[in-house]
């Protein structure tokens, strides 16, 4: 199997085999499946569904469709405080991580004290999974995925790697940042294999074995909640070169090399549905796609938030509003949701969603629920908000509340 990008390509794998092999059509499980594609810097204006004329993504296109689509969603405009507080259902403010990202040297994490979305999921019977960017500490054994309610991880806990080589450079320091649960995955010198220090794991020639191993002692009749936090789009730009045809008429070298990882990003979420459709469960499953913040615009960037302002790293809407959509059963087809939807509501209205009554938990989250104003019958229902907190960064003093 050759190596061409990380995400799209072997650590979709892993998952495609955990739809396949997890929950299949003929097993009778009561609540539906939970899918979460987190998609990392992906801009405005890179999705073919909000008009733009180079970007080609159909699978993503056709799947917006068939749901519906969040006009109007909000994140931090960095990856970790987005994480956490999807993760959480807190603000940034609220978890100490409003000041930006988490470096890779810091001994720190999202606190412990936090009980996070699939730890919510476990309690309702769910089988959890991760796979891709952490991104939320793990500097201690505790922070890791799979000491915080997962139950398994295949990823990189921190994230902006190498596509080819999985490794993370940082000052005058480099390292492997892949890991299966909580020990680190080496590739071979032919990229052909993986080696694992846990006795859970063999040597195998493709992550699709690999995934094989994760799953399959797998509890096949309990729902599916899986957090796919795709590597692609972020930098280093290393694009898939076999498909730089599609985009011939991109006059910048560098943009038709970033579009390659979005059309890279696009079929590896057609191969998701596929799969879910050929097991017959893609009509009980909900499914959400999103960006974690703006694509950057800096010098060297390629993303495009248009028409936004900004992107990246900044409070503007070009930094903190991002595609995203649902669709799945009882979702309305072919909406577009106009309300204003904040990252930490994903929590409460997907909990909301598999049964679970939104009043037992916590009184102290941001979040508040949708799921009323998503329902296909419940259109006519009030915003349930009208106001966020974009962040309040203590460092540099920039603020912003919607």
């Amino acid at each position: 199997m050759s190596i061409c990008d990380v995400n799209t390509v072997l650590i979709s794998s892993l998952f495609l085999f955990s739809i396949y092999l997890g929950v299949s059509g003929d097993e009778s499980v009561e609540k539906p499946n939970v899918v979460f594609i987190l998609i990392d810097d992906l801009g405005f204006n890179d999705v073919s569904y909000h008009g733009s004329i180079q970007t080609k993504t159909p699978n993503i296109d056709s799947l917006a469709r068939s749901g519906t689509v969040l006009t109007r969603h909000y994140t931090q405009p960095v990856c970790t405080p987005s994480r956490g507080e999807l993760l959480t259902s807190k603000y940034a403010i609220h978890l100490g991580l409003q000041d930006g990202p988490m470096e890779i040297e810091c001994p720190c994490g999202l606190p412990l004290s936090e009980k996070i979305l699939p730890q919510y999921f476990k309690e309702l019977g769910y089988e959890t999974h991760a796979i891709g960017k952490w991104n939320q500490g793990f500097y201690k054994r505790e922070y890791l995925p799979v000491n915080r309610g997962f139950d398994t991880f295949l990823g990189m806990y921190y994230g902006a790697i190498d596509y080819y080589g999985h490794t993370k450079q940082s000052d005058d320091f480099i390292g492997l940042d892949l890991h299966a649960d909580a020990a680190p995955q080496r590739i071979s010198k032919k990229g052909s294999s993986l080696e694992n220090g846990s006795e859970k794991y063999k040597a195998e020639t493709s992550f699709s074995t690999v995934s094989f191993q994760l799953i399959v002692n797998r509890n096949k009749t309990k729902p599916l909640f899986l957090y796919f936090a795709q590597e692609g789009v972020h930098e280093p730009i290393m694009g898939k070169y076999s498909l730089l045809p599609r985009f011939n008429g991109v006059f910048s070298p560098d943009r038709a090399n970033y579009l390659t990882q979005v059309a890279a990003v696009d079929d590896s979420v057609g191969e998701v549905v596929k799969i879910l459709e050929n097991e017959g469960i893609l009509e009980s499953t909900l499914l959400v796609v999103a960006s974690d913040n703006g694509g950057p615009v800096t010098t060297g960037s390629a993303q495009s938030n248009y028409p936004l302002r900004s992107g990246k790293t900044y409070n503007f809407e070009g930094g903190v509003r991002t595609p995203a959509f649902i669709t799945g059963p009882n979702i309305s087809k072919q909406r577009n949701y106009e309300n204003l939807f904040h990252l930490t509501d994903w929590l409460p209205t997907l909990l909301e969603a598999v049964g679970e009554n939104t009043a037992h938990l916590p009184a102290d989250l941001d979040g508040v629920s949708h799921w009323l104003t998503l329902e296909e019958s419940s259109e006519s229902y009030p915003s349930p908000r009208e106001e966020l907190l974009v962040n309040i960064n203590t460092e540099n003093g920039e603020s912003a509340i919607i």
